[in-house]
């Protein structure tokens, strides 16, 4: 299939070697909803190659934007694997690859209510890491629920690096600042989503002030508002390099390759 090979194209065209990113733990976390937390899990799983691993149990979880509906499956993945103590197996890997879709393992409604305690969680997620570091020689990237479920929770205790997006507005800086006193001891990097071309300064001074308090970075690289990406129905990614891009995302792209080398950086720097 090409599809990895292009892939492993883009991680050394930026200096990183694959085998370097296997069974690494990349989670995608935010206390509070609509902040972009999704996109970003699904289009870093892409670019660094990784199995994208979906703890979201709502309607706009990433594996139904992928295409892939749970409620049309009589079984769950993922809480089949937690039941029988293995690790579980990845759609769209392997010889299965898909053009513009990371390899998954999707999430499932029944997921909110048999999810394990975070302790529980955050050890599995450890071991299937691992794990598929070695079946695969891949990373994983995590989708989480918003909010502070134990699956949440868990995913950003396991992380080398958690990435939350960050909207600058006032209920969403709220809960970014009240997410960074619970657990902000945790290897977080902000990344800006959703932002105009000149951000309000009230929101720059603060998210400088939570990187200062709490010692969260903040990418280098802004993601803008675009609008057109609420109505966008094609269930791939915007970075795939499997068809011819879009000449509206080539912005959007260029900004998410960016994102997705400093995330790389950041998390090899300090291993």
């Amino acid at each position: 299939m090409a599809t990895t090979p292009l892939r492993q194209q883009w991680m050394l065209r930026n200096g990183i070697a694959p085998s370097s990113l296997a069974g690494k733990i990349f989670t995608v976390a935010a206390y509070k909803g609509g902040v972009g937390k999704t996109f970003t899990a699904m289009e870093l799983a892409y670019l660094l190659g990784a199995i994208l691993i979906d703890f979201e149990w709502d309607e706009g979880s990433a594996s139904i934007a992928l295409g892939y509906n749970p409620d049309d499956r009589q079984r769950s993945i993922l809480i089949d694997a937690i039941n029988a103590e293995r690790t579980p197996k990845p759609i769209w890997a392997g010889e299965h690859e898909q053009a513009g879709r990371p390899a998954l393992i999707p999430g499932h409604a029944e997921f909110e209510d048999r999810q394990p305690s975070a302790g529980d969680m955050e050890k599995l997620i450890r071991a299937w890491a691992a794990d598929l570091g070695k079946q695969y020689g891949r990373p994983i990237v995590i989708d989480t629920h918003p909010g502070g479920s134990p699956s949440t929770l868990g995913a950003i205790a396991a992380a080398n690096l958690n990435i939350v997006p960050t909207v600058f507005k006032e209920r969403e800086m709220k809960a970014l600042e009240g997410m960074f006193k619970e657990i902000g001891h945790f290897p977080f990097l902000m990344v800006p989503n959703m932002t105009t071309t000149s951000p309000p300064a009230k929101y720059l001074t603060w998210a400088i002030r939570l990187q200062d308090t709490y010692q969260v970075p903040i990418s280098e690289e802004f993601i803008r508002d675009y609008r057109w990406l609420s109505t966008r129905s094609l269930r791939m990614v915007n970075c795939s390099v499997d068809h011819a891009p879009v000449k509206k995302a080539a912005e959007l792209v260029t900004s998410l390759n960016a994102i997705a080398k400093e995330v790389v950086v950041r998390c090899l720097a300090t291993q």
